[in-house]
């Protein structure tokens, strides 16, 4: 704290010694030295008593002073043997020392006289950055929130706040933050309705309650009725029933007078409205019957929407008063005083009502709970209407202070029910113990002054000790008359802990009588309203924190603020007298008061020129030092920017800125020449080109530098660096972004100037595809459907056919895949979403025999005599069924027997299951023989027909001599199947080759057709790989399995047979190992592969296979190699034993 403090008094010397020599008193008393004082040693150092050595020659005095924070070093140097009348060159002796800057000197050239020459220098220690700018930090902290000197604290509306802070007990560090706000009431257009009870009980005897209101009533209108008001009375009273005491609002002057209608007359009496309210009001009054509140509300609403919509925007205050308990039409007291509220802030007033009566029926009534006032003594009443009066006179609107309290010092104190100790005058107030944050809602701002307290303690872990602030920011909010939001910071008081103090001066406002003024002159009457001009800490050794000691408080002569300078004026009214303060434990703090006045008519005109030179974003920087320059103040004088135009390299002077001031004149009040530089500017660029596969675009991207920079390169922007979206470019997406060199470029690269970047754009690929649906004599089998998908360019959806994948059932061929229509062929490019569908005709080369037996048999024998065999080759996938011929059942001749009867009882023409057998059966001839009727759709025996010749046998009949003929079939095996007892497998070699596409191979069929091996494989091929690598896999095994083996029982001639057991107990579990995955091998291959069905190279399996082969392989090798590593360990201990021997 005491370096910050160490480090503003160094800024103030340094704002005070960059003023003209003839203004140097000023900074003399910023170092708290007193004017005379510093002009007298400047008069004793202007005049040496040195003798002139020569009659043509004379001395020079050189006086440097050193300035370094309050202290500083005086070297003197005189130079001899100058010619009297010559003119020096000050600059030539100036002595600058390391840290030191030049910021003043009384001459720049001096004539040398015979005696009383010198020149004075002036050097201040410069402050780092970091330090200037915590200085000016501090700095600002200690200003206060002036009020602006171009308004008038005397106007009508001007709004006034204060914050202090004081100890309540230090002993145990407990203080009080006090706020006020208040201000000069201003007459907005505002309508004020009184709704007067009239009841019985208003005029009771000796109780004066109507005196009590007329006298309220007549101040009321004293006060809101004047000439520069623009408000306005209207009244109704209620007792049983409500009416209207007047037709219109009434207000100041004949143009706003009291209408009341005569009706009886039909015409209209007129009043000035505050002899209405004084006089009139009363001879109409008749103070009976009962209190009816609703009714009262009613009226005064319609009186207000009475106005006419042009008054509609003036604010509206209702003021109710009663004084009893209302006892008519209770139930519309609510709807009736939401209605009025609705359209006017309402005030009530209970006239000694009782305290509870009052909470029952009146509060409710307010707009606020705080508008509700209750009267005790009815001699209150003229004072309460006169608060309300000035409440209505308002200042402002919607006021809120919020304070944020220092937390890392204090903390707010809480009472007993732990809730935060906050105390206000009106409105509410929270703390938020997150924030530290504390929030008054003030609400309207008039001339009655309102307070809030907030309690606060040091915090029990802070120990420190030394000046500090109790809040990190307050500011007051409100509208003000005008409608207007307007903010107001609040300066952050301080409070001393521990053993040190602090003073701290005001300087305020007044005039050359001492009487304070506002910005205006007017001659304002109450402190807490005057005008600050400026607030400081006094500072000891550049630090607000004083020690335990008595102080000599003496106020500057002059002080500078916003430009005008203002002089100390004594015994001011309100002003601080003492010039000596003890600072002691008793007295920690004060505040001192000066008044201050314009200091109007300067002996000099001082003024300063600025130059700002252009940044790089378009603002300008104020370039230091500034040229301080004084100049004989001569009355309407002006001083030209043109006199003071320097050269800057890479800037151009710009006269015509907007914000450039290019002369003053001496009296206008202002003292700042301001010259404004523009960079000189050039262009550097780079160019992006865009291409495709066929066309190429340029764009050039700009970009204005200054010429001092070193630095000429420049942003890659993101826009520059986005896909362009013209025609040309539809389709295409960025594939490299690279400049010349192929390097990446990415968006905000730094590229140098001329930088050619190339943007490769390639085209936008989309998933497209085909479907491929499978026909079978115009059946789809929907799930054999495909689908094949490629990459396609977006402009051109279109897919080449890169699969047509043949799925043939069997039985049928491959006609030709078609888009509906036309043919298509692998390569043929068609639209994505193309359905294809492959058709499938019926092959008819591709047939499989079916047949039936036909048995007969002899009564007695216990085979059949005779057996024939009807078979026929129909399409594959036909059913298993053959119809029956009448040449196949006609019953045979033999010998000495007659037909019996057939099972099953079937007849040509019946259908029949593949592989039936029909027995014939015949009995032993008797007298009678019976003969089956030789009509070949009945089989059935006729036992009364007569016998007829024996049948000569068909041309596919043989003859065999030991049994009866039968008719010729085709070569045929029967076997039993390994799958199932009940299934026959029948051999078949068929009559006729099948045509092309045909399998010419041997089949394994089932009853139901399909393949009895192969069933965990796709049914419709097998795989030639998965057979060679499950023969390698067995090959290998069998080589293992047939290795030479050693003979257990053999020992060597050290008697080690348990080694060679080891040996062949570990031999045998890679043989094991072995045959148990050929095992595996080989079972998957029976399960997954049917060698009759076409072959193909690899299928699902394959992968599975392979991986069976490469484990057989390894353990092949892993048992061999452990053999022979065996077998050479054994012959090098045997080689090696027989050496030993």
């Amino acid at each position: 704290m005491r370096n910050k403090i160490l480090k503003i008094f160094l800024s103030l010397a340094l704002m005070a010694a960059l003023l003209p020599v003839n203004s140097f008193s000023v900074f003399a008393r910023t170092i708290n030295q007193t004017e005379d004082t510093i002009v007298d040693m400047l008069e004793e150092e202007k005049t040496p008593e040195e003798d002139v050595k020569q009659e043509s020659t004379a001395s020079l005095k050189v006086i440097h002073i050193y300035i370094d924070g309050d202290t500083q070093e005086e070297e003197e140097v005189v130079i001899d043997d100058l010619p009297i009348g010559e003119m020096i060159n000050t600059n030539d002796y100036v002595q600058l020392k390391e840290g030191y800057q030049l910021i003043e000197k009384d001459q720049e050239e001096i004539e040398i006289k015979e005696t009383g020459n010198a020149v004075i220098f002036k050097y201040l220690y410069i402050i780092p950055t970091e330090e200037a700018t915590d200085l000016e930090e501090f700095e600002e902290e200690m200003v206060d929130n002036l009020v602006s000197i171009h308004a008038s604290n005397a106007d009508p509306g001007a709004v006034f706040s204060t914050k202090e802070a004081y100890w309540v007990d230090e002993s145990k560090g407990e203080a009080r933050i006090d706020f006020s706000v208040f201000g000069n009431s201003i007459q907005a257009p505002s309508d004020v309705v009184l709704i007067l009870d009239t009841s019985g009980s208003m005029a009771a005897a000796d109780t004066y309650r109507v005196d009590a209101l007329k006298e309220a009533v007549k101040d009321l209108a004293d006060i809101v009725i004047t000439p520069e008001s623009n408000i306005r009375i209207g009244v109704v009273d209620f007792d049983s029933q409500a009416g209207y005491l007047a037709d219109n609002f009434g207000g100041y002057g004949p143009e706003q007078k009291i209408e009341i209608s005569n009706f009886l007359q039909g015409t209209k009496d007129y009043y000035e409205t505050v002899d209405f309210y004084t006089n009139v009001i009363w001879s109409r009054i008749r103070f009976e019957g009962e209190t009816n509140y609703a009714a009262g509300m009613e009226y005064a609403y319609k009186l207000i929407q009475s106005r006419p919509e042009s008054e509609k925007n003036r604010l509206v205050y209702a003021i109710f008063l009663s004084d009893g308990v209302p006892n008519k039409d209770v139930g519309l007291i609510e709807s009736r005083s939401n209605q009025l509220k609705s359209v006017a802030t309402v005030y009530s007033i209970g006239l000694e009502v009782g305290e509870k009566a009052f909470n029952d029926n009146l509060v409710s009534l307010a707009s606020e709970p705080s508008f509700a006032i209750n009267v005790a003594n009815k001699n209150d009443l003229s004072a309460v209407y006169t608060k309300i009066a000035n409440e209505i006179r308002i200042a402002g609107t919607d006021a809120v202070i919020r304070d944020i309290i220092n937390d890392e010092v204090f903390e707010v104190m809480v009472d007993a029910g732990g809730e935060p100790r906050l105390s206000t005058s009106t409105g509410d107030a929270s703390y938020n113990l997150t924030t530290h944050e504390v929030v008054w809602n003030v609400g309207n701002i008039s001339e009655e002054k309102e307070t809030l307290s907030i309690y606060i303690k040091v915090k029990d872990d802070f120990k420190e000790s030394g000046l500090f602030e109790t809040n990190k920011s307050a500011s007051l909010t409100y509208t003000d008359y005008n409608n207007d939001s307007q903010t107001r910071d609040y300066e952050n008081p301080t409070l001393n802990i521990g053993n040190t103090g602090s003073i701290h001066m005001n300087f305020y406002l007044v005039n050359d009588s001492g009487k304070l003024i506002d910005q205006s002159n007017k001659i304002i009457t109450e402190f807490s309203k005057r005008v600050t001009l400026q607030n400081k800490y006094y500072l000891e050794n550049n630090s607000p924190d004083l020690s335990f000691n008595s102080y000599s408080v003496i106020p500057p002569q002059t002080i500078e603020v916003w430009g005008k300078y203002y002089e100390y004026v004594p015994n001011a009214i309100g002003a601080s007298m003492a010039t000596i303060y003890s600072v002691d434990a008793s007295n920690k703090q004060y505040s001192l008061y000066y008044g201050y006045k314009e200091r109007l008519a300067p002996l000099t005109f001082d003024y300063i020129v600025e130059y700002y030179l252009q940044n790089e974003d378009g603002t300008y920087t104020l370039q230091e030092p500034t040229e301080n320059v004084d100049v004989p103040y001569i009355a309407g004088a002006e001083v030209l920017a043109s006199n003071h135009v320097k050269n800057f390299q890479f800037y151009t002077y710009t006269p015509n800125h907007q914000d450039a001031i290019n002369s003053i004149q001496m009296d206008s009040g202002d003292n700042t020449l301001r010259l404004y530089y523009d960079r000189n500017m050039e262009t550097i660029q780079y160019t992006v080109h865009h291409v495709t596969e066929n066309h190429i675009e340029s764009k050039i991207y700009e970009k204005e530098i200054w010429q001092g920079t070193l630095d000429k390169s420049l942003e890659v922007s993101t826009n520059s660096l986005n896909s362009l979206t013209t025609a040309d470019y539809d389709g295409y997406e960025i594939n490299t972004i690279q400049d010349i060199l192929g390097n990446e470029i990415h968006a905000n690269d730094i590229v140098i100037n001329g930088t050619e970047i190339t943007i490769a754009y390639k085209k936008i690929l989309v998933e497209v595809n085909y479907k491929v649906e499978y026909s079978y004599e115009g059946n789809i089998d929907s799930n054999l459907e495909e689908i094949y998908t490629n990459n396609a360019w977006i402009n051109q959806q279109v897919i080449s056919i890169g699969r047509l994948e043949d799925k043939a059932k069997i039985g049928y061929k491959l006609e030709g895949f078609y888009d509906g229509v036309n043919p298509v062929n692998l390569g043929d490019e068609i639209t994505s979403g193309t359905s294809l569908i492959a058709k499938y005709v019926k092959d008819d080369a591709i047939t499989k025999p079916i047949k039936y037996v036909v048995e007969h048999w002899l009564e007695g024998n216990s085979v059949a005599s005779s057996t024939d065999v009807v078979e026929i080759n129909v399409w594959i996938n036909d059913q298993d069924q053959l119809l029956i011929t009448s040449d196949s059942i006609l019953p045979k001749k033999f010998t000495g027997y007659s037909y019996s009867n057939m099972e099953p009882a079937l007849k040509a023409g019946d259908l029949i299951n593949n592989n039936k057998v029909i027995k014939l059966f015949y009995i032993k001839n008797s007298t009678i023989v019976p003969t089956p009727t030789t009509q070949p759709d009945d089989p059935t025996p006729n036992p009364t027909a007569t016998p007829i010749p024996t049948k000569t046998p068909t041309p596919n009949a043989t003859t065999n001599p030991k049994n009866p003929p039968v008719e010729k079939t085709p070569s045929l095996e029967v076997v039993a199947s390994p799958e199932t007892k009940d299934e026959v497998a029948v051999i078949v070699k068929p009559q006729n080759p099948p045509t092309s596409g045909g399998n010419n191979n041997l089949m394994i069929i089932g009853e139901n057709g399909m393949p009895t091996m192969g069933i965990l494989g796709n049914g419709r091929s097998w795989a030639l790989v998965n057979l060679i690598v499950t023969l390698i896999g067995l090959l290998f095994t069998l080589l293992l399995i047939f290795s030479k083996k050693k003979d257990v029982d053999e020992v060597d001639e050290n008697g080690e047979q348990l080694e060679e057991r080891k040996e062949w107990y570990r031999k045998r579990i890679y043989k094991v190992l072995g045959i148990l995955i050929t095992l595996f091998a080989c079972i998957l291959f029976v399960l997954t592969e049917n060698i009759f069905l076409p072959m193909v190279y690899v299928d699902k399996y394959t992968l599975i296979m392979i991986v069976f082969m490469l484990f057989n392989i390894v353990i092949f090798y892993l048992g061999r190699r452990w053999y022979e590593d065996e077998k050479i360990n054994k012959e090098a201990i045997k080689e090696t034993s027989h050496n030993l021997k």
